[in-house]
C-alpha cells in the first residue's frame, strides 16, 4: 500500500484518479493547485508518489516545477505526470529523474502500472481494474441522473 498525493486543477479527474488509487488498495491525498500540494509535502505526512497533472491552470508554477519541489523536500518519492497536452522536448527535460508520464485519458491499468512501478509493489491488476470499471460506471450513471434532476427542476421552475 502507498500514500499517493494527488494534485490535479480539474475537481472531476481529481476524483476520478482518487477512485482508481483508492480501489486499487492505496491511501491519497488530494490538493487542487501548487500551493496546496506543497504545504502536504512540507508537512510530517508520509507520501510515496506524487501524481500531478503538468499543467495547472491555477498556479503560477506547474506539475514540472512541483515535482521538482518534490523531489527537493523528499528525495525518496515517486512522480507520475499526467497530461492532455503534446510534451515538448523541453518539457520533458523538466520531468525529475525516473519520473512516469500518463498522457489523458490513461487507462485504469496505466495508473496502476505506473503505481506499483515507482512503489515496487506486485498487483492484481485484472481483478481491480474489473472492481474500478464497477465504480466508473456508477459515478457516471450518477452524474447523468443528477443532470437530468437539474434539467427537470429548470424546466420544472421555467413554468
Amino acid at each position: 500500500m502507498a500514500v499517493v498525493l494527488i494534485v490535479e486543477d480539474d475537481l472531476f479527474i481529481l476524483e476520478m484518479a482518487r477512485i482508481q488509487i483508492e480501489e486499487f488498495g492505496h491511501v491519497t491525498l488530494r490538493a487542487s493547485d501548487v500551493n496546496g500540494a506543497s504545504a502536504i509535502l512540507r508537512s510530517k505526512q508520509p507520501i510515496d508518489v506524487l501524481f500531478t497533472d503538468i499543467n495547472l491552470k491555477s498556479s503560477v508554477l506547474g506539475g514540472c516545477e512541483l515535482g521538482s519541489l518534490a523531489i527537493r523536500l523528499r528525495p525518496q518519492i515517486g512522480v507520475i505526470y499526467g497530461t492532455g497536452n503534446i510534451i515538448t522536448d523541453a518539457m520533458k527535460a523538466t520531468f525529475v529523474d525516473g519520473a512516469v508520464l500518463l498522457r489523458k485519458p490513461y487507462t485504469l491499468n496505466q495508473l496502476a502500472d505506473a503505481v506499483t512501478a515507482l512503489i515496487g509493489e506486485d498487483a492484481s491488476i485484472e481483478e481491480q481494474a474489473a472492481a474500478i470499471e464497477l465504480v466508473l460506471e456508477g459515478l457516471h450513471l450518477s452524474r447523468r441522473l443528477n443532470k437530468n434532476v437539474v434539467d427537470r427542476t429548470v424546466t420544472y421552475r421555467a413554468r
